[in-house]
């Protein structure tokens, strides 16, 4: 598979081959949709939501457009960080199962005629089938907790008898290019033979965006352009030790699948405390983040790789100023560090949207915004 196959939308939303069945409403209001796609749609919070969708794939740009169907289910926050975390970390192909009673949401219609139904006793099974595929089996009651006395309009669309309610059931299949692209990871099935060297990129913009183009690799290794058409390698890390590294530049270099060689080049430079996740919720009403760390702790350059029979030189970075800018071709990166005893260090890459919007639901939303201008 090439990387130009993955299913994905131009708002970062992944697809599936599979399908979601509930019997119809005692009134009729819910009806299950028969479509050959499932939409997984990622939240700047760590939630999960499916669709039935109808998505075709549009030959210039390679990324899916979808005709939105109004209905929607909603996972409880556990079953999603389970989900995504299987999905980026696959380690062997025995099925895992789980059971959690947890609150989730059917919903149908559009606006102010949308109708709402709760979710509760989930099951489900992920199974890791032999070409990387991912299968995700999922099942939930069609039957809400308990009504808080503040939510005076839920109601049970399948009646709250004492017998055992109906369940809504969910299948799909994410390959593995779609996977790797949207969730990150690796795998080894992938070929990954060198096809081109090119001395230059050419950049993208928020209305030209290509998929076949995206910068990635494996492992969740990310690309910047600079000015001159160099690709420059950038890396995060989640959770609770955040930060951001990036190499220095160098050309474009594909595999055979599209995906671009991973690089290996130095000085790197890493700031801490600091992510695309992080930038991305302090643009969240503006298209400019600034910010200076100057704590003596901002993060350190590494000048070589080393060796076994050495050490590479390592140098505390003292003070960083960073500014982060979203533009028509992406998110512009400037930086200047001062690593303790050496020369000033700075840059300008620039994060193409292709980029963006597989990494941070919040991206999508703010090219959204700027095609509206």
């Amino acid at each position: 598979m090439h990387l130009r196959d993955a299913m994905l939308d131009d708002s970062g939303n992944a697809y599936a081959v599979g399908h979601i069945s509930f019997p119809d409403s005692v009134g009729g209001e819910f009806r299950a949709v028969s479509a050959p796609l499932v939409k997984l749609r990622f939240d700047a919070q760590g939630g999960l939501s499916l669709s039935p969708s109808n998505a075709q794939r549009n030959p210039k740009n390679h990324y899916l457009s979808d005709d939105e169907i109004p209905l929607r289910v909603s996972l409880p926050l556990a079953v999603a960080n389970f989900l995504s975390e299987i999905l980026r970390q696959i380690r062997e192909r025995t099925p895992t199962s789980f059971s959690i009673d947890a609150q989730g949401g059917l919903a149908t219609g559009r606006a102010e005629s949308t109708l709402r139904q709760g979710l509760t006793r989930w099951e489900g099974t992920v199974t890791v089938l032999a070409d990387d595929v991912v299968r995700v089996e999922l099942s939930a009651a069609l039957r809400s907790d308990p009504k808080p006395e503040w939510q005076k309009t839920q109601t049970d669309f399948w009646g709250v008898g004492d017998d055992e309610p109906p369940r809504l059931t969910a299948s799909f299949e994410i390959d593995v290019v779609t996977r790797v692209v949207r969730v990150g990871g690796y795998s080894t099935l992938l070929p990954q033979l060198p096809r081109s060297r090119r001395e230059t990129v050419v950049p993208s913009t928020l209305r030209s965006m290509n998929l076949e183009t995206t910068p990635i690799a494996f492992h969740d290794q990310l690309y910047g352009i600079t000015d001159d058409g160099q690709l420059v390698s950038f890396y995060e890390a989640f959770g609770k030790f955040r930060y951001l590294s990036i190499d220095a530049p160098g050309p474009d270099v594909r595999l055979a699948n599209g995906f671009v060689e991973m690089s290996n080049r130095f000085p790197r430079i890493r700031f801490t405390g600091i992510d695309l996740d992080v930038v991305s919720k302090a643009m969240w009403r503006k298209l400019r983040f600034e910010v200076e760390l100057t704590d003596g702790e901002a993060g350190e350059v590494q000048y070589s790789a080393g060796a076994p029979d050495y050490h590479p030189e390592i140098r505390t970075v003292t003070r960083a100023s960073l500014e982060f800018e979203l533009t028509d071709s992406g998110l512009v990166f400037n930086y200047s560090v001062k690593p303790e005893g050496a020369a000033l260090l700075s840059g300008k890459i620039t994060i193409p949207w292709e980029v963006l919007i597989v990494r941070s639901p919040l991206f999508g939303n703010h090219r959204h915004t700027l095609l509206k201008k």
